[in-house]
């Protein structure tokens, strides 16, 4: 006896309750019959014929002696039990196999149709919104990232770049990018939320490289541009803490080391926040 068929064997004789066998009232009768030997073999064709119809198509008046055993009826149903389980399992592979190879014909037709691009209804023929291309060496070459208003959807920027361009946007996804808290320069300890800032990223139909980082940034301005905003940060500063009042405090730390100066606490209102003066 194989495993398949002990395992079969034993759910006939433990009863499961959830999934019982089919036809167990049945055996459980015929089995009941035939142990009865109270009664003639002859007797036991009779009450037994409707169930030797009914579980293996058969009819008691044709069996010989020997098949009218329980052993022999047990038998006889596992054996008839394992070949409908495993017709039960050829016509479940069989069915998933048919529908992995429906999806794989779907498939391979979607990558050979054309994508449908589906472009928004509102008309705009003097559009005011910025729109920043980000460099991002991390995407595909097929993938671009922009900064675009907190206002605008899919539909605006893929009729953007159709109309504006010839760029095809076959698929855009967004997300909001929220602000940490911060306090203001002028007025410290006021806590706010800078406004936040909304990037889309696309899928295009062809690639998009961009080009390599030039040599030198003069012609653009770059120098004055870093100088103007180290300039103007330089001046957000509280005394004491811009770029040369590091050199300066320093010095006259120095020369009143040496004894050159002496130390002489102001009275004046700059005192509250920390400043003196030396007098020489």
């Amino acid at each position: 006896m194989t495993r398949t068929t002990a395992r079969i064997a034993s759910s006939v004789i433990t009863v499961k309750a959830n999934r019982p066998p089919p036809n167990l009232t049945i055996l459980r009768k015929l089995e009941k019959a035939l142990a009865n030997d109270k009664l003639s073999l002859e007797n036991k064709k009779w009450i037994t014929k409707p169930y030797y119809q009914a579980l293996f198509k058969l009819s008691s008046q044709n069996l010989a002696s020997e098949q009218f055993s329980v052993s022999w009826v047990r038998q006889r149903y596992v054996e008839q039990e394992t070949a409908r389980r495993e017709r039960q399992a050829a016509k479940k592979v069989d069915v998933i196999n048919h529908f992995r190879e429906k999806r794989q014909r779907e498939k391979g037709l979607r990558a050979l149709a054309t994508p449908v691009i589906r472009f928004g209804e509102k008309e705009v023929f003097l559009p005011k919104a910025v729109i920043a291309l980000l460099r991002t060496p991390n995407l595909s070459p097929f993938q671009a990232r922009f900064h675009v208003p907190l206002n605008f959807s899919k539909f605006d920027l893929r009729d953007y770049l159709y109309h504006g361009y010839g760029v095809k946007a076959i698929n855009i996804t967004s997300y909001v990018e929220q602000q940490p808290v911060q306090d203001h320069v002028d007025a410290p300890r006021r806590w706010f939320r800078p406004t936040a800032k909304k990037f889309m990223t696309i899928d295009m139909d062809s690639p998009f490289v961009w080009p390599e980082d030039p040599k030198s940034w003069a012609p653009w301005g770059k120098k004055e541009k870093d100088e103007e905003v180290e300039r103007n940060v330089d001046e957000a500063r509280e005394p004491g803490q811009k770029k040369g009042d590091k050199k300066m405090l320093k010095n006259q730390a120095l020369e009143l080391l040496r004894g050159k100066v002496q130390w002489e606490p102001t009275r004046s209102p700059l005192q509250a926040h920390g400043e003196y003066k030396i007098r020489v």
